[in-house]
């Protein structure tokens, strides 16, 4: 509280005001103030990334279909580099690779896989018009790759993709792709 001391002098008996505030009450306040607003405040809300991995179903059930004409194969691997091919079956037919810098990015490939599908005749399905990407790590690959190809399917907007396990075949060519020197 505001105290004030007064002070008198032998001689002169005048008395001199000099006034003092106690500041005690007012740190107090502002601490209450502090921790009120600590506690009231919602922070940043972590963000998640969606991941939906494909349903592992009973053996007796059929998989899923899914058009050769619009499947888009994925293979991430060590360096930073994406091995890919079309189709499900044609793996030694058309490997290629990119990466996630320069000329021949992810999001290019993604861009021009999309208007191929889009660009097929009327005959096919209406699933054959979509583009089905299927992501398939080798061991060698880095987590990093995985949610950078993950965020690239949102930014491009791929209508279906999943992550699958890496078949042996599909390994072996993916060795021998990436030991050659122009990666085909």
């Amino acid at each position: 509280m505001a105290e004030l001391q007064l002070s008198t002098s032998g001689k002169d008996r005048r008395k001199l005001v000099s006034p003092r505030v106690d500041l005690t009450p007012m740190v107090d306040l502002g601490f209450l103030l502090i921790t009120f607003f600590m506690y009231t405040t919602t922070l940043a809300q972590p963000r998640v990334l969606e991941l939906q991995m494909p349903y592992v179903a009973p053996a007796a059930s059929k998989p899923t279909a899914i058009p050769a004409e619009a499947a888009l194969v994925l293979l991430p691997a060590a360096g930073h580099r994406i091995v890919y091919y079309n189709g499900l079956q044609n793996i030694d037919d058309s490997l290629a690779w990119c990466s996630f810098e320069g000329d021949n990015t992810l999001r290019k490939l993604l861009q021009q896989e999309l208007a191929r599908v889009k660009a097929l005749p009327s005959s096919f399905s209406k699933e054959a018009h979509k583009l089905h990407v299927l992501v398939k790590p080798d061991t060698s690959a880095a987590y990093e790759d995985i949610v950078n190809i993950l965020d690239e399917m949102v930014i491009a907007d791929v209508p279906y993709h999943m992550i699958l396990r890496i078949t042996p075949e599909e390994q072996s060519a993916l060795k021998k792709s990436l030991s050659s020197p122009y990666g085909n």
